[in-house]
């Protein structure tokens, strides 16, 4: 998956999540940033939407840049392009077998 620089438009934060305690004794997600990028991203049509859906999510986005090494499932972008920034949760990830890139099928947070 030869990965074109001018195809690489968009800016994103690669984010990951950690669990922490509250003064409660509650647990809660804290993200911080593990990478910034820039990416293509292309949203997917309906029949892609329902070949790439797994039992309980729809994919909405694929989302290709360079490799990030680490980077895993349940990570998050932060798509900083857009105004308001939106935000994509990594379901899924190909690497190609030169590690020159990766492809991400990712589903839009809706706030």
């Amino acid at each position: 998956m030869p990965i074109r620089a001018g195809d690489l438009r968009e800016a994103v934060t690669v984010q990951v999540a950690t669990e922490q305690t509250n003064d409660y004794g509650e647990a809660t997600l804290t993200w911080s940033d593990f990478a910034t990028r820039r990416a293509a991203i292309r949203g997917l049509r309906v029949d892609e939407v329902m070949s790439a859906q797994g039992p309980y999510t729809v994919a909405t986005h694929e989302v290709e840049f360079r490799y990030v090494p680490g980077l895993q499932a349940g990570m998050r972008l932060i798509w900083r392009s857009r105004t308001p920034a939106r935000t994509l949760d990594v379901i899924q990830i190909t690497e190609d077998t030169s590690r020159e890139g990766q492809r991400l099928v990712c589903k839009e947070q809706v706030s």
